[in-house]
């Protein structure tokens, strides 16, 4: 019977060790996670329009077509943290209105036009009041 209980402690002692390295790789590398998201930084905001892929977004604010993998990991890096960003599950698939974060990375310069174009201002025309017309006397007969 006490060749029985060995294995089971040698199984419990292995059990807690396993839970224990577990517990410990987690209060290890967690909080680097969470500051992994929380250290990314959007150089614009993007708002999904009509007709807008990723590539199409990457190419007009990043230069590059296929840069579009970087904007994913930046909005959903961001929407861990902020629920005001989309979280894209598929990179085929927009919304129209979903926030996009356009990563600020280092040698990339970010291009991003308004999407409403300027109203323009109307230059106001001086008033020039009408000349009267010339006054004349005329005899009653």
């Amino acid at each position: 019977m006490t060749t029985q209980l060995r294995p089971t402690k040698a199984l419990l002692s292995i059990g807690v060790t396993a839970i224990l390295l577990t517990a410990l790789g987690i209060l290890i590398f967690a909080p680097q996670r969470l500051r992994a998201q929380e250290s990314i930084e959007c150089a614009a905001d993007i708002t999904v329009q009509p007709g807008d892929t990723l590539s199409a977004i990457a190419g007009r604010t990043l230069g590059n077509l296929a840069a579009y993998q970087l904007i994913v990991t930046a909005t959903n890096a961001k929407a861990a943290t902020d629920i005001s960003y989309a979280t894209i599950a598929n990179a085929n698939q927009l919304v129209v209105g979903w926030k996009l974060c356009i990563p600020a990375a280092a040698g990339i310069v970010v291009n991003v036009t308004p999407t409403v174009p300027p109203v323009p201002t109307a230059t106001p025309t001086p008033f020039t009041p009408p000349t009267p017309p010339p006054f004349a006397f005329t005899e009653d007969e």
